[in-house]
């Protein structure tokens, strides 16, 4: 068996070989170098083909389309020289994926071993698993997705989204993320308002329920909120209703009279003004009380009219025929038959008195006619 330059036989030889005998032989060599030729044949001419030896043996880093390789921790650039037996770790670029993921291994013929890996493009060809009560925005139109592009989930009328944010393409078919979760809206009774009600009285109220705020008589929406929508989880459209006491103009002055009202607000809702007449008149129709009714009006017009007299006076030897209707402070003249009578003292004139009676105001006398 030959000598082993630069390395050292792990096995003695001594037996002797014939020509055309192949041996496995076994040898370790020195500073870092790399066995050679292992399986070695001997030869006519008493030499070993090939010889064993050790040598520099190295192997040139391949290129891998959009990726690199890695030894020992360490980024490798293409072409450059590693040691026999050394092993190659595929990587890819960003948002490429490794199709085959095996490792090289440096050979004594300065060849790597294995299948050569390769890097392919990432994208999504299809949506995320689909969700119950929504569904993924696609855009315009489904196309394939690229790396790190996105598609974000809706929800259904009627829904929102209880969990799941966007979903990014981070492989080849698969996303981020996980499945969204579309709950039903609901909404929680509104709180309650002053002076009012809603026409509902549930706690829970369906997506897009409506409730309708009703002011207790006497008042009314002060802020034109005539409905509240359920519209997203726990939110109602529009403000909280504010109903209002209904409150009755100033009634107008009343002539020969003046109004008074007992309540602190004075023209609220069933607010009373009370009518007092000056001396010698009195409320119209009787009426002497006027109340605010819930549509902003009062229920009376107060008015002051004169006192009327309606009786007859007497007269003594006579009978008037006729006289008007008076009323206070009015002067009237009388009428009476002239056929039987005739006027010899005093005036026909009379007026209405504070206790309703009429009264002459220089009393007449009759005598009976000269034609009788």
């Amino acid at each position: 068996m030959p000598s082993i330059t630069n390395g050292q036989l792990s096995t003695n030889y001594n037996t002797v070989r014939k020509a055309g005998e192949t041996v496995h032989v076994n040898f370790t060599c020195n500073n870092n170098l790399s066995p050679v030729n292992y399986i070695t044949t001997c030869q006519s001419d008493r030499t070993w083909n090939p010889k064993p030896s050790c040598s520099n043996i190295t192997c040139a880093v391949p290129a891998l389309t959009y990726g690199y390789y890695v030894s020992n921790n360490k980024t490798l650039s293409v072409n450059t020289s590693v040691p026999y037996q050394s092993t190659l770790t595929p990587y890819c670029f960003d948002g490429y994926a490794l199709e085959l993921s095996t490792r090289l291994t440096c050979h004594n013929n300065s060849k790597w071993s294995g299948e050569p890996p390769s890097c392919t493009p990432i994208t999504c060809d299809s949506l995320p698993k689909a969700f119950d009560n929504g569904k993924y925005d696609l855009g315009e139109e489904f196309e394939t997705f690229q790396y790190n592009e996105t598609t974000l989930p809706i929800w259904s009328v009627g829904f929102y989204l209880q969990n799941g944010t966007e979903r990014r393409c981070n492989g080849i078919n698969r996303w981020s993320g996980e499945s969204p979760v579309c709950s039903e809206i609901t909404c929680i009774s509104p709180d309650a308002f002053i002076n009012g009600r809603y026409n509902g009285s549930q706690t829970n109220y369906s997506f897009g329920t409506v409730l309708v705020p009703l002011c207790e008589i006497g008042h009314y929406l002060a802020n034109n909120v005539t409905e509240r929508v359920c519209g997203q989880k726990d939110t109602w459209s529009s403000a909280d209703p504010v109903c209002q006491i209904v409150e009755c103009q100033e009634h107008q002055p009343v002539e020969h009279g003046s109004l008074n009202s007992f309540h602190e607000h004075q023209y609220e809702y069933e607010t009373i003004i009370t009518l007092t007449c000056d001396s010698g008149y009195e409320p119209a129709s009787g009426i002497t009380n006027a109340s605010c009714l819930d549509t902003g009006t009062w229920d009376s017009v107060l008015r002051c009219v004169k006192l009327q007299c309606n009786n007859t006076s007497d007269v003594e030897h006579a009978a008037i025929q006729t006289y008007p209707l008076i009323a206070f402070g009015d002067v009237k003249e009388a009428k009476y038959n002239t056929t039987l009578f005739n006027l010899m003292k005093g005036s026909l004139k009379m007026n209405c008195s504070l206790e309703r009676k009429l009264t002459w105001i220089d009393p007449p006398q009759f005598g009976k006619s000269l034609y009788v």
